[in-house]
């Protein structure tokens, strides 16, 4: 029993740490969809997301379907 409430509980208490990683990524593969290039917010070429495979399939994606 306690196998399967001791993860339960891990995951109502201790979500996703990153709540704002999912803004950085959208941000960074709008721009690398509009501009073609991955830039951080200050224009400097680092990939600041923490799945830069997820920064190039949501790209690939917004420019295939053209959605925002």
């Amino acid at each position: 029993m306690w196998v399967l409430v001791v993860p339960a509980l891990g995951f109502l208490l201790f979500g996703s740490t990153g709540r704002d990683d999912s803004y950085i990524t959208y941000w960074v593969a709008d721009q690398f969809r509009r501009t073609g290039r991955i830039a951080n917010y200050n224009g400097k070429a680092i990939e600041q997301s923490s799945s830069l495979l997820h920064v190039l399939v949501l790209a690939g994606l917004s420019w295939l379907t053209r959605c925002r």
